[in-house]
């Protein structure tokens, strides 16, 4: 048994139609359970900050780049 979480990382355009998706980028950021061994031993993952810190999120980046122009 496991739990997780994930985020979608979209880019979006204005079109004549509206907004549209044009590129989604989805990642499991944490899960938590058991390990594929079934030993019971605890499995943590949390990897958002350090895909953030690589600059591969692009909500996040959209702000630093928000937060330079001010």
């Amino acid at each position: 048994m496991s739990r997780g979480g994930a985020w979608h990382d979209d880019e979006l355009a204005l079109t004549s139609a509206g907004w549209r998706i044009v590129k989604r980028t989805a990642r499991n950021f944490w899960r938590a359970g058991s390990s594929a061994d079934g030993d019971g031993s605890p499995m943590v993952a949390d990897s958002f900050p350090d895909v953030a810190a690589a600059g591969r999120v692009g909500y996040i980046n959209a702000l630093r780049a928000q937060l330079a122009r001010q």
